[in-house]
């Protein structure tokens, strides 16, 4: 079998040193409080800056590979979170996929650093990063129109607009979670993730007019 010499399968998402860049670059984001350039990562790892070019041409392209990666995790955990929901329960699922994104939050602070410290201008111009939002959008614009035909959701009530709210509010509750003092504003002796996990279910309650859309287990 004929040996291949060059890089071009360490240049693909799953790769050995792609991953390793990924991992150490994400590190280095959370460190620093600022993505990382081509330069850091390769001290870090300790390889020739020669090595990385040939996987990221430039810084940016080495931000949109650690947004792209951080929005996959994202979106496979709320994918699975709400498919998990039994009996198709709108309410349920639409608290589960908040649960998803708190759990994310919680699990990868780090990816999630890297997506809120992202200008909105680089967001948008990576289309990938764009198509996984619009992906998460879609799912919370299928699951508030079932709302609505339920009478959950008041008729004048936009779901687009909801879903902006829904997005501000668990961005907001997710930093405060990361930065360590949700829980001293809760009213109940929480950890950290239950107390934002009870904020979002306020706020879903709230938004879908229901006393409770979390099933106890």
């Amino acid at each position: 079998m004929t040996q291949r010499n060059d890089m071009s399968d360490l240049s693909q998402p799953g790769s050995n040193l792609y991953t390793r860049v990924i991992e150490v670059a994400t590190v280095l984001a959370n460190e620093n409080g600022r993505l990382p350039g081509l330069t850091e990562v390769a001290e870090r790892i300790g390889i020739g800056i020669e090595a990385l070019s040939a996987l990221f041409p430039d810084d940016a392209r080495l931000a949109d590979a650690l947004g792209e990666n951080a929005m996959l995790l994202l979106l496979d955990q709320c994918v699975r979170s709400v498919v998990q929901v039994e009996g198709g329960d709108v309410l349920a699922q639409f608290a589960a996929l908040a649960d998803a994104y708190l759990e994310w939050a919680y699990r990868h602070p780090r990816e999630s650093y890297i997506i809120g410290a992202m200008p909105a201008g680089q967001f948008e111009s990576n289309h990938r990063l764009m198509r996984y939002e619009e992906s998460l959008h879609e799912l919370m614009l299928k699951l508030l129109l079932r709302a609505r035909d339920e009478g959950r959701l008041a008729e004048d009530d936009d779901p687009k607009m909801v879903i902006a709210v829904a997005h501000t509010f668990a961005y907001g509750v997710a930093r405060k979670m990361a930065l360590g003092d949700l829980s001293r504003w809760s009213p109940e002796d929480h950890e950290p993730l239950e107390a934002a996990r009870q904020a979002m279910r306020f706020f879903i309650r709230k938004i879908l007019h229901t006393v409770d859309p979390v099933r106890e287990s």
